[in-house]
């Protein structure tokens, strides 16, 4: 996908959410390009389990405990999340999936953690200039890849759109970044730590 813009509309609950029982629905998401001004339509539906109170078994720890997301008209399953097993990737390769993805989560769970993440990346920039002004080599492709990301994430904010580039990286920006930068700043320390 190019330079677009994507907007949630017509989102309908067929049924509605219930405290702690399934709830389903269909949404669309217009697709903008930029560059030409063409406009086209992709359909979605939804179910979902939803709990009252997060648990070790929904979706980052949240409050949604089943998930599938489905494209049409192919039908095809774009998420199938299952009490902490996806039996479908999540779609991180594929914008439109990822908008999808994170409309339905925003709907019935939070989403937004800048705090912690914010968090996540500063403690890992500390330890990796502690360890460089150590006089240690830490400029790997990670570190830089770390970097470049904390500075777009700097940039974008807690109230960011969901848009474009920044859109992605917001996504990208929850559960999985601040496993890598915990994995980043383990193994910094295995291989420093002198103790």
């Amino acid at each position: 996908m190019g330079a677009t813009t994507l907007t949630i509309q017509n989102f309908v609950e067929t049924t509605p959410y219930q405290s702690g029982g399934w709830t389903d629905g269909k949404f669309e998401i217009l697709v903008t390009d930029i560059e030409t001004d063409e406009i086209s339509v992709e359909k979605f539906k939804y179910c979902a389990l939803v709990f009252d109170e997060p648990s070790k078994y929904g979706i980052n720890d949240g409050r949604i405990s089943k998930l599938e997301i489905r494209h049409m008209p192919t039908n095809e399953v774009i998420v199938n999340y299952d009490r902490n097993d996806w039996d479908v990737d999540r779609p991180f390769e594929d914008f439109l999936y990822l908008t999808a993805y994170r409309h339905v989560l925003s709907k019935y769970d939070t989403v937004d953690r800048y705090d912690e993440i914010q968090k996540a990346f500063q403690d890992t920039l500390i330890l990796a200039k502690g360890y460089k002004m150590q006089g240690h080599q830490v400029d790997s492709d990670d570190y830089e890849i770390i970097k470049q990301l904390y500075a777009r994430f700097e940039n974008i904010g807690s109230n960011a759109e969901l848009k474009g580039f920044d859109g992605a990286i917001r996504i990208i920006l929850q559960k999985d970044i601040t496993c890598f930068l915990k994995d980043f700043r383990d193994n910094l320390e295995e291989k420093f730590d002198t103790k």
